[in-house]
C-alpha cells in the first residue's frame, strides 16, 4: 500500500520561516561573540595597564595594582570560558542554519522541477535553487 503524499505550498513558506529563524539566531549569537570578544580585548587591555602601574608605582601602588591585576585576571578567564562555550554554541546554530537552507533549496528545488505552485513571497529564491 502506498500513501499519496500531498504538496502544500504552505509548508515552502513553513521552511523559509524556519530558515529566517535559524539564520537569525545564528546572527544573533555571533553579534554577542563580537562583543564579547570585545569585551575581552578591553579587558586584557586593563590588565595590562593595571600591571604597568605595579611597576611604575610605590610599593603601596603596586600591591594594590597587583591586587586588581589578579582580580581582572579571574574576571578575563571566566570571560574566555564563556566564549568558548559561545563558540561552540555558535557553531552547532550555523550548522542547524545550513541545514535549514538546505532543506529549502532542495525543496524549492523538487517543486519547480516538478511545475508545482511556489509561494510568491519565494519566487525570487526558487529561481537561484
Amino acid at each position: 500500500m502506498t500513501t499519496q503524499v500531498q504538496y502544500d505550498p504552505a509548508r515552502l513558506t513553513a521552511l523559509a520561516g524556519i530558515a529566517r529563524k535559524a539564520n537569525s539566531a545564528r546572527s544573533g549569537m555571533n553579534d554577542e561573540l563580537h562583543d564579547q570578544r570585545d569585551a575581552r580585548r578591553d579587558l586584557q587591555a586593563r590588565i595590562n595597564r593595571v600591571r604597568q602601574m605595579t611597576i611604575t608605582g610605590d610599593a603601596a601602588a603596586a600591591q594594590s595594582s597587583a591586587e586588581e591585576a589578579k582580580r581582572l585576571e579571574a574576571e578575563l578567564a571566566d570571560l574566555n570560558a564563556e566564549i568558548t562555550v559561545r563558540e561552540v554554541e555558535l557553531d552547532e546554530v550555523a550548522e542547524a542554519a545550513a541545514s535549514a537552507r538546505a532543506n529549502l533549496k532542495s525543496a524549492l528545488k523538487f517543486a519547480k522541477s516538478e511545475g508545482l505552485s511556489i509561494p510568491t513571497a519565494l519566487a525570487e529564491e526558487a529561481q537561484n535553487a
